[in-house]
């Protein structure tokens, strides 16, 4: 990411929501996740995946997830963290030691927070389980709510453009957060006509350059890599590990851009 902090930019492609981590240290309790939607996590489908393994599934029998955010004001200035120096005193030297050093909550990476007057981009792919020979997918849009101080709410929409790759139609729209908004709120919705899948959603400044990146959860092996317009390259292997197969997706399709195989000669005894 470039010319962005890090509380201003968030992705989610869905992937590690089964991989499961043992946590040792519980002191500092937080969400390393900049959007979360573990409420959904039953909703996370295999079948169905842009880049990865899995995507998000909104079924005919629900029509949206919302997911919101308190928005920064311009004027914020980032704190710098406090430290605290816990010494102690030992009976082998005059002097007191440390003992240890701890910090405020400051210290910690804030969560998605974009900035209240600025321009963004939101972004990402999206699937109607429908006729594949459809030229686009009209029954779902991301409607994002802007929350005022006054507690008026304002309210963009975001629909898919372009062509449908692979199956998969993206959606990417510029917007200007208003100034005096406190709350953000990005739903994604359908009408309930067909299973919709969303993968890959971002969401970044609009002067910032962001590249994203998607990896196995069982082998942790780099599976994909979306470039700065949200497009993918794919990486392929061979049982072995070993990348065979670099594919790149445009407009107009997935192409091959690079293929490698290789083999061992046996040698014949004599």
């Amino acid at each position: 990411m470039q010319n962005s902090q890090y509380r201003q930019s968030s992705f989610e492609g869905f992937e590690d929501y089964k991989y499961n981590t043992r946590v040792c240290d519980t002191t500092c309790s937080v969400s390393y996740r900049q959007a979360d939607y573990s409420l959904w996590a039953a909703q996370i489908d295999s079948s169905q995946h842009h880049t990865g393994r899995y995507s998000l599934r909104i079924g005919t029998a629900n029509s949206n997830i919302a997911l919101g955010y308190p928005l920064t004001p311009t004027t914020a200035i980032r704190k710098s963290p406090k430290l605290r120096y816990k010494l102690k005193k030992t009976a082998c030297v005059s002097d007191s030691l440390l003992d240890g050093i701890r910090a405020d909550s400051s210290a910690l990476l804030a969560g998605f927070s974009p900035s209240a007057g600025d321009s963004i981009i939101v972004s990402g792919w999206v699937k109607e389980g429908q006729d594949c020979l459809c030229s686009a997918y009209v029954n779902n849009k991301v409607v994002i709510f802007y929350t005022k101080a006054n507690g008026s709410v304002a309210t963009d929409t975001v629909r898919t453009t372009g062509n449908i790759v692979e199956g998969w139609q993206k959606f990417e729209k510029a917007l200007l957060v208003p100034a005096d908004a406190v709350q953000i709120v990005f739903e994604l919705q359908t009408d309930k006509t067909y299973t919709t899948y969303f993968d890959d959603l971002r969401i970044h400044p609009f002067n910032a350059n962001m590249k994203s990146f998607v990896y196995d959860p069982l082998n942790l092996r780099l599976m994909a890599e979306l470039d700065e317009n949200n497009y993918a390259t794919f990486y392929e292997y061979d049982d072995d590990g070993t990348l065979i197969r670099l594919k790149k997706e445009t407009e107009r399709g997935i192409k091959t851009i690079r293929e490698t195989r290789s083999s061992l000669t046996k040698r014949s005894e004599q």
